[in-house]
């Protein structure tokens, strides 16, 4: 079923936000604070931005990347059929990730080719990379 599969994400996503904030609570080899880049800024990269945003947000960069510079509820499109006007509030500016006020965070635009797990570096197909 995905809706199992889904709930089975979203828990797996709240675990891994309870290990980033015992991360940036381990104040032994901290310098700096905890980097975290999600890639993919569609339901489940947006709720696991959300739900680190609740931990401490002081102590914690969010790089958010996702290739379109909007969020798009796909659900909703075949309402935009019948109603072409609905479009404009199934869409929502990624940019706002930028300006938020509860921590260190920010959106990048750009497709992500690889992650390497040694150095900790995501690259993007237009040569920058993200630690």
């Amino acid at each position: 079923n995905v809706l199992d599969a889904f709930l089975v994400a979203l828990r797996k996503i709240a675990s891994f936000a309870d290990v980033i904030t015992d991360h940036a609570n381990n104040d032994d080899d901290s310098d700096g604070p905890a980097r975290i880049v999600i890639v993919g800024a569609s339901f489940a990269g947006l709720g696991a931005y959300r739900d680190l945003l609740r931990h401490k947000s002081d102590e914690i960069e969010i790089t958010v990347i996702d290739y379109k510079d909007y969020f798009e509820y796909t659900p909703g499109i075949l309402r935009a059929f019948v109603e072409p006007n609905h479009l404009s509030s199934l869409t929502c500016p990624l940019s706002a990730l930028n300006k938020n006020k509860k921590g260190a965070s920010r959106f990048v635009q750009g497709e992500v080719i690889g992650v390497d797990a040694t150095t900790q570096v995501v690259s993007l197909n237009d040569g920058n990379q993200i630690p």
